[in-house]
């Protein structure tokens, strides 16, 4: 760096004076004026931010499509950067080159569709907004079922089981004498009657045809439409476990349960919990 800039100060500025004799002062003035320029837009910015209200929570950051659209290019851009700062604390990794990505799919994204950048950063568009969350997973292919050994979980009364670097499901043998169950559950928590289980249990990726009996209806219905209607983008829908029987779906996790999930005169219970790991 320091060899760049003695090149340029001793041998490329010369060279320019020779056609420009005022080139230091040009150069300067034009220094001043980008100076002003960024000063600018970095204050525009502040107020579009603040305008447009981004909502942060469980690492996504939400934003209306409509009040992007109507902003100027360079203000597009600066505001990805905010929102993925938002995010992941900084910007590294990501170019203009993602952030042209970002623009074009603004634009021409479908909704339910994604783009995947670096740092499992996902860009989706979804009922009128664009949505900036970081990926559970390095792909989106879902995950490999895992088989619930109930003998290691009745013996040691609890397991825990990695999904994938970030999330696990923690699965808990309870005696109904030992505990009461509570009024009411977060969405990622689930009690079922072991007695009510067919077969193995397993945690798995959603399959072709999927379907379940929610809670509170009387007919059943599939899976995606459960993930349609929870508004979850067409390309994390693979990422969402399933708890199952040889029956069938029990716990489409963190969004509803089965209808087989309620607890009538159980003797032993099951409790799973999704956990970040």
């Amino acid at each position: 760096l320091d060899y760049q800039r003695n090149s340029i100060r001793w041998e490329l500025l010369p060279q320019l004076s020779k056609y420009n004799p005022q080139i230091l002062e040009a150069l300067n003035r034009t220094s001043n004026l980008i100076a002003l320029q960024d000063d600018f837009i970095a204050e525009q910015l502040t107020i579009k931010y603040a305008e447009l209200a981004p909502e942060l929570k469980d690492a996504t950051c939400k934003v209306s499509v409509a009040k992007l659209t109507r902003l100027h290019q360079i203000l597009r851009y600066g505001l990805y950067r905010r929102f993925i700062q938002d995010l992941l604390g900084d910007v590294a990794d990501i170019s203009l080159y993602h952030i042209d990505k970002i623009d074009k799919f603004l634009y021409n994204g479908n909704t339910g569709k994604y783009i995947q950048l670096p740092r499992n950063l996902v860009i989706t568009k979804e009922y009128g907004n664009i949505i900036f969350s970081l990926s559970p997973l390095t792909n989106t292919t879902g995950f490999k079922p895992i088989v619930v050994d109930m003998a290691q979980l009745y013996l040691k009364g609890g397991l825990k089981l990695a999904i994938n670097t970030d999330t696990s499901i923690e699965l808990h043998w309870l005696a109904v004498k030992d505990f009461t169950l509570p009024a009411k559950t977060s969405a990622n928590e689930c009690y079922i009657d072991i007695s009510k289980l067919q077969g193995n249990l397993v945690i798995r990726p959603r399959q072709p045809g999927d379907r379940m009996q929610p809670e509170g209806m009387t007919g059943h219905k599939k899976l995606k439409d459960i993930l349609i209607d929870a508004k979850i983008p067409a390309g994390l829908r693979d990422l969402v476990p399933v708890i199952a029987d040889d029956y069938g779906v029990l716990w489409l996790v963190g969004i509803r349960r089965d209808t087989r999930c309620s607890m009538d005169s159980a003797n032993n219970v099951l409790y799973i919990k999704k956990s970040n790991n």
